[in-house]
């Protein structure tokens, strides 16, 4: 009988252990989705900036920018005769409808400009991507791309638009 009492005791001693430790636990996680809940978004927005030179004299500076679902990045080369080139990307994330748009745009040092916007979806077993690409001479080139997958793998289907040349 009292082999049955210790045997009893022990295992309400580590249930209790147990039970306050998942409360602690459960605590601690129902604190982390309330405080992520009420705060707003930009207090999850993250910003750095970096700067590095060569030892001949060419710079380059990155800039990144983030909130929730969204990214900006800016990187400006500086060559050591001073001429500058700059990308900029952006990428803004709709997760509710599952699509991503993307933007991209480019300056060379010696003027020539070019951009690109796509906008990207996904639906059961297939993404489909909008593509727009303006060269430097102010042609643009526009494409639909189908992935779709089976059983047998991935198909690819790329439907191109006519090229607008410049005017």
């Amino acid at each position: 009988m009292e082999e049955a009492y210790t045997e009893i005791q022990t295992l309400n001693d580590s249930t209790m252990t147990s039970s306050s430790s998942t409360r602690l636990g459960l605590s601690f996680a129902a604190l982390t989705i309330a405080a992520g809940l009420l705060l707003p978004a930009e207090a999850f927005a993250r910003s750095r900036s970096r700067s590095v030179t060569g030892p001949q004299g060419a710079a380059r500076e990155r800039t990144i920018e983030r909130t929730p679902g969204h990214l900006e990045r800016t990187t400006t080369r500086t060559q050591r005769d001073g001429d500058t080139s700059t990308r900029e990307r952006s990428r803004t994330l709709d997760r509710a409808n599952g699509t991503m748009t993307t933007s991209t745009s480019a300056t060379h040092a010696s003027g020539a400009q070019w951009q690109a916007n796509a906008e990207h979806s996904r639906s059961e077993g297939q993404r489909t991507s909008q593509i727009e690409v303006t060269g430097p001479g102010g042609t643009t080139r526009a494409a639909e791309v189908v992935v779709t997958r089976d059983g047998n793998g991935p198909t690819r289907t790329v439907t191109p638009s006519p090229s607008t040349p410049t005017p």
